[in-house]
Formats: C-alpha cells, sequence, structure tokens
C-alpha cells in the first residue's frame, strides 16, 4: 500500500507540475505564418510541428523547460517557458541555412540534406563571377558529374553540357532547362553552308551559332540545381532522361515599399593564350628534277601542295603587279625582274588574331511590400570576338510582379525580351576555315592582303 501511494502521489505531482503552451510562428521578414516549424523540449525527444495556420500546442513537463523552435533557412531560437501558457515566436531569415536550400522540380524548395537523390545547387555569384557571356558555360567547373564543352571560341558560340557523361550514341544527350518552372529548349541548330558554298557543296560546316540558354542574362539568376539521374525524371518525364538543369530567377522582397536600386558593369580583354609554332624560313615550292627547291605558289599562279621551297630570304620582289601581293610579284633573286626587295615573311597565325573584348552593363530595381513585391531590370551586353569582324550582342529586359492574395494563394507574373545576334566566323572543314587557312598559307602570303582586318567583312552575319 505504501508503494501504491508513493506512485499516485508522484503521478499527481507531474499533472500538477506539467503544462500546455499554445501559440504561432511567424516570419520577420513578411509576417507570414510559418507551417512546419518544428518544436523541440530541449533535452528530450518530446515534440511537435506547426499547423497550416502556423499554431502549435505542446505540452510541457515543468516551467523550467526550454522549447527551441527551428526551422529550415531561419535563425533557431530557444525560449524558457516560465509561467507563460502562450508563447508566439517570430522567426529571423538564416543566410547561412537558405544555402542549403535547393529547388527541385516545377519550383519545389526542399532542404538538400533531407533529398535521398543525387542534387547539386550553383550560387548566382558563382555564374555571374565567372564572366562567361554563355549561361551554360559559366557552369565549368561548378558542379560535380557535370562536363561543359564550347563549340569554339568565337563570339556567342554555343556550349554543350553533359551530366554524367554520354548516355546514347545516336540520340540527343542534353540536359532539359528548366526556367522558373518552364522548360526551355536549348538545341543549337547548325546552320547550311554559306550560298556559294551550297551552289558548289564545299560542306564547310556553317558557323558556331549559339544555343538559347545564351539569352538567359547571368545577372538575373537567383540559383541553378542540378538534378541526377530519376530525380530529374520524376515530374519532367523523359525529356529529363539526361538530367535537369533548373534555374530560378530572382524577385523582388519586402522592403518595407524602398526600392533596391544595383548597377553594375565590366569590361573583360580576351587574347589567344597559344599558337602552334610556325616556319617563317621556307616558302612553299617543289624540288626539281636535280632536287633544288623552286619556287611555286599562288604568288606565281600556280599551285603546289609541297613546301620544300627555296629560303625566302632568296626571294624578291619584282616590279609588277599581283593580285596575291600588293607589294608585287614574288620571284626567286636569280630571275631577272629581281629588285633588291626581299620578300616578307608574314607571321599569319601571330598577326591574325585580335584582343576580344566584352562589356556587360546591368541595372535592376527590388523591393516591395508585405502584400506586392517587384523585380525590373535590363541589361545589355556587347561582345567582340578574336578572329576579325566577328561580334555578339545581348539586350535584355525582364519584369516580375508577385503578390500575397491570401496566407494560401500566391500569384506571380513575369515577362522577357530578348534580342540577340552578331557576326559569326566560319566553323572550318577539310575545305576551309580559320585554322586551316592560317596554318595551310606559305609564310610568303598575306592572308590580310595589306588589308585592315576592321573594314574587311570575313564572316557572315547571321541574327
Amino acid at each position: 500500500m505504501r508503494a501504491l501511494h508513493l506512485f499516485v502521489f508522484l503521478f499527481l505531482s507531474s499533472l500538477i507540475t506539467a503544462q500546455t503552451v499554445r501559440g504561432v510562428v511567424t516570419s520577420r521578414d513578411d509576417g507570414e505564418l510559418l507551417i512546419g516549424v518544428n518544436i523541440l523540449v530541449k533535452g528530450s525527444s518530446s515534440g511537435v510541428i506547426t499547423e497550416l495556420d502556423g499554431s502549435y500546442e505542446i505540452n510541457v513537463p515543468s516551467s523550467e523547460s526550454i522549447l527551441v523552435f527551428s526551422y529550415t533557412g531561419f535563425e533557431s531560437q530557444e525560449v524558457v517557458v516560465g509561467s507563460q501558457t502562450a508563447i508566439n515566436i517570430v522567426l529571423e531569415t538564416n543566410a547561412i541555412d537558405l544555402e542549403n536550400v535547393v529547388v527541385t522540380a516545377i519550383g519545389i524548395t526542399a532542404n538538400k540534406k533531407n533529398l535521398g537523390y543525387s542534387i547539386q545547387s550553383v550560387k548566382a555569384d558563382d555564374v555571374q563571377n565567372s564572366g562567361e557571356t554563355n549561361l551554360v558555360a559559366a557552369l565549368a567547373g561548378k558542379a560535380a558529374g557535370v562536363q561543359v564543352t564550347s563549340s569554339g571560341g568565337v563570339a556567342g558560340a554555343a556550349a554543350q553540357i553533359r551530366i554524367r557523361g554520354n548516355k546514347t550514341i545516336i540520340g540527343n544527350n542534353a540536359p532539359l532547362f528548366v526556367v522558373d518552372g518552364i522548360p526551355i529548349d536549348n538545341s543549337t541548330f547548325t546552320t547550311a553552308d554559306s550560298p556559294e558554298d551550297a551552289v558548289s557543296d564545299l560542306g564547310s560546316g556553317g558557323v558556331n551559332n549559339s544555343n538559347r540558354a545564351i539569352d538567359l542574362n547571368p545577372d538575373d539568376i537567383a540559383s541553378m540545381t542540378v538534378l541526377k539521374g530519376p530525380a530529374a525524371t520524376a515530374l519532367y518525364g523523359i525529356r529529363a532522361a539526361n538530367g535537369a538543369i533548373v534555374v530560378t530567377t530572382k524577385r523582388g522582397s519586402n522592403t518595407g515599399g524602398k526600392p533596391t536600386v544595383k548597377i553594375s558593369t565590366s569590361i573583360t580583354f580576351d587574347e589567344v593564350n597559344r599558337l602552334p609554332e610556325l616556319q617563317t624560313t621556307y616558302a612553299q615550292g617543289n624540288p626539281d628534277a636535280n632536287g633544288v627547291p623552286t619556287f611555286a605558289g599562288p604568288m606565281t599562279g600556280s599551285f603546289t601542295g609541297f613546301s620544300w621551297g627555296p629560303r625566302i630570304a632568296d626571294l624578291r620582289y619584282a616590279d609588277e603587279a599581283s593580285i596575291w601581293d600588293p607589294n608585287g610579284l614574288i620571284v626567286h633573286m636569280s630571275d631577272p625582274r629581281a629588285t633588291s626587295r626581299v620578300a616578307n615573311a608574314y607571321d599569319n597565325a601571330g598577326e591574325f588574331f585580335e584582343t576580344a573584348i566584352t562589356n556587360n552593363n546591368y541595372v535592376s530595381v527590388s523591393g516591395g511590400s508585405e502584400s506586392v513585391n517587384y523585380y525590373l531590370s535590363g541589361g545589355h551586353m556587347y561582345q567582340t570576338g578574336i578572329i576579325p569582324n566577328t561580334k555578339f550582342n545581348r539586350t535584355s529586359f525582364k519584369a516580375t510582379v508577385g503578390s500575397t492574395i491570401s496566407d494560401k494563394l500566391k500569384a506571380t507574373l513575369s515577362a522577357s525580351y530578348v534580342k540577340s545576334g552578331g557576326l559569326r566566323a566560319q566553323n572550318g572543314s577539310n575545305t576551309s576555315g580559320v585554322m586551316l587557312g592560317l596554318l595551310r598559307t606559305t609564310p610568303t602570303f598575306d592572308n590580310r592582303n595589306g588589308v585592315d582586318p576592321g573594314s574587311d567583312p570575313l564572316a557572315y552575319q547571321f541574327e
């Protein structure tokens, strides 16, 4: 009986000391009610989560208990219960924790640690600081298992991306791009030959075109998430069999009605890093029957595919006009027409390429209140290529307006305008092309023909 009395006493004591705490949890930024906030009695496994209206109710063992409020993207809070029966909590945003939040299919946000599949996020600053014109090229080296290959070094060239390598030999291996929940076509369409080539069917391969991801302004990107394997096909279907790149653009936030203005401008310079070493001692030619090098080539109106000609130091200009060289016809020093003017040895590859310039200007205005937010931006990028007369430019405008209609309903309207295009260089093949022309040309032949490349249209225009 004494033992039973002790048990009843302890049980009644626990009922007396235990108490119920109720309240709601909201966000400091916009005052919205937070759903699914974890509320735990510190030092125990007892806990609850907030309901759809942000409310909670929890039993605590004593007035000395401490409640821990935690939520993804917000600072955790600890509160001593004391004699309180109603505790309302306002959570502050935690920017560090937000780095662990990723955007999955159709814009659904989730904690990266809680996902059961492979996913990787890329920070917006990493994309913008890369200095790449093409958004795809900006992903190079930013995510594991992602391979990015540029189709060429010309301005506006496309970039190909693969996630975990190729999966088919004859099919499409490119991942699906999803921008703000909307899939976009990132294909690269190759052009036919030039009109002249189309007649003769030289098969020169067209130009380096752009893929449509180049139309996205990197300054408008808020986050990028790389979905791999089944995670991509879960909601996007077979189109995302090769993975998916989920792009989320910037939106406005609650700034108390005060607009936030951002202005940025940058300029970068690009040069050819390394070129193959070419000899400038011998001209194009063909040995005669005695093995003596004889001079031949376009400069004399003839052609030979051999390159064992005389020393350039033994060649002279004649006082005869030539369509191949403004300095005159090139002949051997033993030719009666030879003058004292020694033939030039041109560094065609070294003198051909130019310093490329990329100028990017961007301005945005964003802000909002608890009920309405907005984001407006405009950007202009102008890029010249290392190949003379090549260029690419992009002008973009974006407007996004969001409204909180009720606690459970939000509406967002977004519109974009982009105009891009430029002058492209021919890709090249076994019959023609920039590098082929530079490397096959004899050192005595000036590819520029004495003409300033700025006034000589060497490229086709594709807008």
